[in-house]
């Protein structure tokens, strides 16, 4: 993560932006052909062309990006 929250490229150190777009292959989801999983979630560099996929939702619409200032959150170590 970077100094400001936001998760970087591994490869570069560039801040990574969450793309969503419809290209229609609901046979690349675990959930297979037919489950209209039809957009492609991923995480792209702003600096590099690397592109780092995350997952499938069946509607664009279906996904909300946090508010501004909704915090960092910290993965929390075992005990």
């Amino acid at each position: 993560m970077s100094k400001f929250g936001g998760m970087v490229c591994p490869a570069c150190g560039a801040e990574l932006k969450l793309q969503i777009w419809y290209d229609g292959c609901d046979w690349d989801s675990t959930a297979g052909e037919g489950s209209r999983f039809d957009y492609s979630v991923n995480l792209e560099c702003t600096c590099c062309p690397r592109t780092y996929p995350i997952g499938r939702v069946r509607r664009e619409q279906d996904f909300c990006e946090n508010a501004d200032g909704t915090g960092i959150y910290r993965r929390l170590s075992k005990m």
